[in-house]
């Protein structure tokens, strides 16, 4: 008998263990709302097929009512591949969508990281090498578009791929919730999220935990940098594209 609910204690706890942390939507109504739209220039880099519509259909993983946890957002960009980048590409700012952001004070914290990953490597944490990171807070807010300047540098992008991370810290503390702007509208490549929280500690696409529809909406301005000519004779001459949000 004692042993009978010992098991029914430890089931009870687990059950209020998952229903603590978990992947969950912002509980706003569901639907498509417009942002004062995000219009890419022609040649920006984006995954995205609609980078002006948020849909209310984003996910974090948090603790109860407690606040949002750490979640981090991804998305890989093969430049070579996607973009006819094969020059050193120097990024200078993300843009992307904010579906909710409510904390403490009226502001929260984000870090935008910029790494690379070689061609073909597996998408692992241990195998990306960060380039650039930037701190900054943004305002509370629902179906807004946020800029951060951030810079690296993508020396071969033949070889290299690109990886941009937001990182929405533990805003358990201060009660603060976070959700990434999305929509449904297709995209070109997946995007990735991690949120140690609720087990994933590598970027894992979002659709593998059940939500297809969560398709990151970003935007990547920079500068494509190729060399013409080198030596002394030649002034070290370069020609410069520029991707760059209007």
């Amino acid at each position: 008998m004692k042993g009978y609910v010992l098991f029914v204690c430890l089931l009870l706890c687990a059950v209020g263990f998952v229903q603590a942390q978990s992947f969950s939507t912002s509980g706003e109504p569901k639907g498509e709302q417009t942002a004062p739209p995000l219009v890419p220039g022609p040649n920006s880099i984006t995954q995205s097929n609609n980078t002006g519509t948020i849909y209310l259909n984003s996910v974090v993983c948090l603790e109860g009512t407690i606040g949002s946890t750490q979640n981090q957002y991804l998305r890989r960009f093969f430049l070579a591949a996607d973009h006819g980048i094969v020059n050193q590409f120097d990024v200078q700012s993300v843009d992307f969508g904010v579906e909710h952001a409510s904390n403490a004070g009226g502001t929260q914290p984000l870090t935008v990281n910029l790494y690379t990953i070689a061609n073909g490597a597996p998408f692992l944490y241990a195998n990306m090498t960060m380039i650039g990171s930037m701190g900054t807070t943004i305002p509370d807010g629902n179906l807004t578009f946020e800029q951060v300047a951030v810079t690296g540098s993508v020396a071969d992008p033949n070889t290299q791929d690109l990886v941009v991370e937001i990182v929405s810290p533990d805003l358990r503390p201060t009660g603060g919730y976070f959700y990434m702007g999305s929509n449904a509208d297709g995209q070109t490549r997946p995007s990735y999220i991690a949120a140690a929280y609720c087990f994933i500690t590598e970027p894992t696409d979002i659709a593998d935990i059940g939500f297809p529809n969560m398709q990151i909406i970003m935007v990547v301005s920079g500068t494509e940098i190729s060399v013409l000519a080198t030596g002394p004779a030649a002034g070290g001459a370069s020609r410069v594209r520029r991707y760059q949000a209007d």
